[in-house]
């Protein structure tokens, strides 16, 4: 029944319409758009980019543009950086650029359109998915499932089938099968996860578990549209090493799926124009801190600020600092910014969504221009 849903989502998607934001090589004027039209692989590459581009320029509520699209402006311009370059090696330098910017896509279409982005990520033999297909399995039910009902006994199996050997890889110490070993062992352990049937106790168990299991690769993200539903799975991106470790957690791409926040946008940037020079590796753990109180202000579920109080928040509903660079009206157009994007996209009371948008501004505030914690 699952497969059949996502059939259907797919065959809704991927009409002939989504092509229409590929190259026309009737009309190819610059070198690059030459060269694609010329190749046949980079040909197939680009309807591929057109047919998932145009699901992830909806954002991931369904509900109108997503940040993608300045994404997608951004990479066509930087795609002009593989032109100066004998053909052979303009080609070869877009094939690698289109497959980078195919599997971001893929992972932002992957919480609508799960069967087109594991088809886009298997022919790309990227290995972590098993580990998304489980996980995707695992978002399709509410979040806070008892997975001992045995309602849900065919899901489970299916993901204990799946997550149990990787499991059981990541205990060991480090092989060719593991390098990071000695570390996902315990990355485990600190998330409470002793056995493989412990992941599916809470969204947080589970974003443990990817945390561990996808140490060290490449080219991945936590599809935001699952975090919307289920927020502990941002656990996965949280700091662990406070050291350039840090840097081989997976990221999530909320910044990117999210419907666009222009007065938020420009807080962030603000806030990381005026970050200190900072010395030493805590440094990287502060980085992190700030990217996830960023995706917690993009994407609470709606159950979340339903239950939210600001007494229970402890610093997070403390007065936020003066940061170097960051504007008063801007953090305050921000905060009005975002109560809106509640009411909106959450469909929460504004009052609720005013409270929520004071409390993340203030956990963004906090962890923003902060060499050590």
């Amino acid at each position: 029944m699952l497969k059949a849903a996502f059939a259907l989502i797919a065959i809704s998607l991927f009409s002939e319409s989504a092509y229409a934001d590929g190259i026309d090589c009737t009309k190819a004027a610059d070198a690059v758009d030459k060269i694609v039209c010329a190749s046949d692989e980079l040909k197939a590459q680009d309807k591929i980019m057109a047919e998932l581009y145009a699901v992830a320029k909806v954002n991931m509520f369904g509900q109108g543009p997503s940040a993608e699209i300045a994404e997608q402006r951004t990479w066509l311009s930087e795609r002009k950086d593989c032109s100066g370059k004998s053909d052979a090696e303009t080609e070869q330098c877009l094939i690698e650029v289109y497959k980078d910017r195919n599997t971001e896509l893929a992972f932002a279409i992957m919480p609508v359109a799960p069967e087109k982005a594991f088809q886009v990520l298997n022919d790309q033999k990227n290995k972590t998915v098993p580990v998304f297909e489980a996980m995707s399995l695992f978002a399709s039910e509410p979040d806070g499932s008892d997975w001992s009902n045995s309602k849900l006994e065919s899901k489970r199996k299916a993901i204990l089938d799946v997550t149990t050997p990787i499991f059981q890889t990541l205990q060991k110490g480090d092989d060719d099968s593991n390098p990071y070993g000695h570390l996902t062992n315990d990355l485990l352990e600190d998330a409470g996860l002793k056995a493989p049937e412990d992941i599916l106790k809470s969204s947080k168990s589970f974003g443990g578990f990817l945390k561990a299991a996808t140490l060290g690769t490449d080219n991945i993200k936590l599809p935001c549209g699952y975090v919307t539903t289920h927020p502990g799975l941002l656990a996965a991106t949280e700091s662990y090493f406070g050291s350039t470790m840090d840097n081989q957690v997976i990221n999530s791409d909320c910044v990117a799926i999210a419907p666009p926040t222009p007065q938020f946008t420009t807080l962030v940037k603000q806030i990381n124009d005026g970050w200190p020079q900072c010395d030493g590796t805590i440094r990287f753990a502060t980085y992190r801190s700030f990217g996830v109180a960023v995706d917690e202000a993009l994407a609470p579920s709606e159950q979340l600020i339903k239950e939210f109080s600001p007494t229970k928040t402890n610093h997070k509903s403390e007065k936020a600092p003066a940061l170097d660079g960051v504007s008063k009206t801007v953090i305050q157009s921000s905060t009005r910014e975002l109560a809106d994007y509640y009411v909106k996209y959450l469909k929460v009371a504004p009052d609720k969504a005013a409270t929520y948008a004071i409390a993340k501004i203030a956990g963004v505030l906090k962890t923003g221009q902060q060499c050590d914690e």
